[in-house]
């Protein structure tokens, strides 16, 4: 939508870009046999995504600006690694519901790009630009 919000009625992407595609050949070649989990922004203690997070964080420590799509008011979910790991084991045990789904993973509530970007100035101490 306008706001930036995605709706699990929404239309899916077309042509398929990336993940997408990956999910697509899965489901042809081994149906019934996999999962797809969806984390946006990933923190916490080795994590393979950081550097997403990390980008905000030496932008603001250089006291370099962080450029933000459009207006800044987009949603973002930035999810710690724990509560990413427990929704990856949710399924264990579960397979046969889980076979074929794909599962959006989020937070609980989503912050902006301008608060996210206000959070990395304030972690580093600078405000931001």
């Amino acid at each position: 939508t306008s706001k930036g919000e995605l709706l699990e009625d929404g239309p899916v992407k077309e042509p398929p870009t990336g993940q997408r595609e990956v999910e697509m050949v899965l489901a042809e070649e081994l149906p019934g046999k996999w999962s797809s989990f969806r984390p946006q922004y990933i923190y916490g203690p080795q994590t393979n995504k950081r550097d997403y997070l990390d980008w905000f964080l030496a932008r603001a420590a250089r006291g370099l600006p962080l450029p933000l799509p459009g207006s800044g008011s987009q949603p973002v979910s930035v999810t710690h690694c724990e509560d990413v790991a427990a929704l990856l084991v949710s399924v264990v045990g579960q397979e046969d519901a889980a076979a074929g789904q794909i599962f959006n993973c989020g937070a609980p509530a989503d912050v902006t790009y301008a608060q996210l970007a206000a959070l990395a100035g304030d972690a580093v101490g600078r405000p931001v630009q």
